[in-house]
């Protein structure tokens, strides 16, 4: 992911991640971090400052709703 698409989605993450609960915000998170691809758990724990096992629980609770 180059550098502008990343900052782009800082600024996206920054004005919606305090408006949601803490599940929100893991499921928000993980299906950033799914749609990346490889290495996408990485790039969104470092963008948004969340732990990378929480994305991954993220995840988990994801592929349980589907």
């Amino acid at each position: 992911m180059n550098k502008k698409l990343q900052d782009e989605l800082k600024i996206k993450l920054s004005g919606v991640l305090p408006e949601l609960n803490e599940r929100q915000r893991r499921i928000l998170l993980a299906a950033e971090a799914e749609s990346i691809g490889y290495g996408g758990i990485k790039i969104i724990s470092d963008i948004s400052g969340v732990a990378v096992s929480t994305i991954r629980r993220g995840i988990k609770e994801l592929k349980k709703e589907t």
